[in-house]
């Protein structure tokens, strides 16, 4: 079960929807999953076992791994959202990825890597998902 949390200040950047999330979160919540719109090639199996691969523990943060790098969808525990609550502008929770205060586990999904933030990225992705 869960529920929506809209931030009226998006516009401010990305790390004022995570913190809006977080502040939402942090009585109800043992974790999040943050989750990008435009990464469209994620997987429910993905998603599934990025929650099967959490210990459960306040400071467990379970990442994506996709080429060289890792990030989103992350699953962000109830430990991280103070923090969290005080991001801002464009700043992301990748920062915590490197808190020794935090356990870090990635599953690899190299399909995360692939976004859509320009008309030819959407052509790749559906050229990719022609092929497949």
């Amino acid at each position: 079960a869960g529920f929506v949390v809209v931030n009226d200040r998006y516009r401010d950047g990305i790390g004022s929807s995570i913190a809006t999330a977080a502040l939402s979160l942090r009585h109800v919540a043992d974790a999040m999953l943050l989750l990008l719109a435009d990464q469209v090639l994620i997987t429910p199996q993905h998603i599934e076992a990025l929650l099967a691969a959490w210990t459960g523990s306040d400071t467990h943060i379970v990442a994506t791994a996709f080429g060289e790098d890792s990030g989103p969808p992350v699953l962000l525990p109830r430990g991280t959202f103070g923090l969290l609550s005080e991001l801002a502008g464009d700043r992301g929770a990748k920062a915590l990825f490197s808190d020794s205060a935090f356990e870090f586990s990635t599953l690899r999904f190299d399909d995360a890597g692939y976004d859509i933030d320009t008309p030819g990225d959407l052509k790749h992705i559906v050229q990719r998902t022609d092929q497949a």
